[in-house]
């Protein structure tokens, strides 16, 4: 008998600025569906965090947009890369903000995110 793959389980999400600069106004909008998470402000080397009930991975494509050193911003439309092997825990999907105006995006095991960033 055939085994189904475990499904990712979303439990938030995050934005890490790795620049020295604050990102202003970051926004992470999922095209198919129109749900957006944001924040208006995250400080430089800083992170911002939230959790929400827990979700399926769908693999949507979405779009990242933000303000750098007063200059608008976009990444997208994208997919978040898959975690392979699936963990047995929660992820948080994160998208990175570097000082050269891009983005990466990942799946990360909430155990491996600080508590501090999640308040």
């Amino acid at each position: 008998m055939l085994q189904s793959k475990p499904k990712l389980q979303i439990q938030g999400g995050g934005f890490r600025n790795l620049t020295d600069y604050e990102i202003r106004d970051a926004e992470l909008w999922v095209e198919a569906t129109g749900a957006t998470a944001s924040c208006s402000y995250i400080s430089p080397q800083g992170f911002f965090g939230t959790t929400f009930p827990l979700r399926s991975c769908q693999q949507l494509p979405v779009v990242v947009t933000w303000i750098y050193r007063g200059k608008p911003c976009k990444s997208g439309p994208f997919v978040f890369p898959m975690l392979e092997p699936v963990p047995d825990e929660p992820v948080l999907a994160v998208v990175r903000f570097h000082a050269d105006g891009t983005t990466t995006a990942e799946f990360i095991p909430v155990s491996k995110i600080p508590p501090r960033y999640l308040r």
